[in-house]
């Protein structure tokens, strides 16, 4: 006697992302969970999508024109065949207005006999002749009187200027530095001629100073600048006392070979 077993088939268990193991029944349920789900965040999107489109504006209708109507006549052919067009007359051009030539009259000459000489009073010529007698004196008087001021001060001017000298640079030269040469004026052969505007001070010193005329080198300015500011002189003079005063000051930079 032969037994045969006969197992009975088993389900297999669905496989979700979740761990645990569902029934077929529960795979349909979730399925139409998520299927709704899925299509309310889609209409929550399209909805808030909707909302957040800037309004149109809002169109006008267009206006239909008013409609004029026009009613044209036509002309009587019986009154356009009366009427006749009317003549235009040439205007004829006005007359120029003539004019008579004068003829000039002859200017007769005076009879010699006519034409009277002026008749000088004598009493006139002394009266004259007296007032210029007397004006004239006064006027030399007053020429001799302005010609004699003028002489002393020209005078005076002459003996000012005679007594008053300029003031020097260089009469204690030795004493003054000389000029530092700039390495980068040496290096490319810059040379030039600088003339200093500089006002001495009555006690010799400089007091102010610029460049009357540049030697088109800025370094070379520079440094002929800087020397001079320290120099002393021996300012001008008027009479006995110093005075100050304005001096030209050349300062040449040269190489030698």
């Amino acid at each position: 006697m032969t037994l045969f077993f006969v197992e009975t088939p088993q389900r297999k268990p669905s496989r979700l992302p979740i761990s645990f193991v569902l029934p077929i029944t529960w795979k349909r349920f979730l399925a139409v969970v998520l299927v709704t789900v899925l299509a309310c965040v889609l209409h929550c999107l399209l909805m808030m999508w909707y909302a957040s489109r800037p309004t149109p504006l809002p169109v006008s209708e267009a206006k239909p024109l008013p409609m004029v109507d026009i009613a044209l006549e036509a002309p009587i052919s019986g009154a356009m065949a009366e009427t006749k067009p009317e003549e235009i007359k040439p205007i004829a051009p006005k007359p120029k207005p003539k004019f008579k030539k004068l003829k000039p009259k002859p200017v007769k000459p005076k009879d010699k006999s006519e034409v009277k000489k002026p008749i000088i009073k004598p009493e006139e010529k002394a009266e004259e002749l007296e007032t210029k007698a007397n004006s004239s004196p006064i006027k030399d008087l007053a020429d001799r009187k302005a010609v004699a001021g003028t002489n002393q001060n020209s005078k005076s001017q002459k003996s000012q200027a005679s007594s008053s000298t300029p003031a020097r640079a260089f009469a204690n030269y030795l004493n003054n530095p000389k000029p530092h040469y700039p390495s980068i004026a040496k290096s490319r052969h810059w040379e030039g001629l600088v003339h200093l505007r500089v006002y001495v001070t009555p006690d010799g010193r400089c007091g102010n100073l610029n460049v009357q005329r540049s030697s088109g080198h800025d370094v070379l300015d520079e440094s002929a600048l800087a020397a001079v500011r320290n120099w002393r002189f021996v300012p001008g003079k008027r009479g006995s006392t110093p005075i100050a005063s304005w001096v030209t000051v050349p300062i040449e930079f040269r190489l030698r070979d």
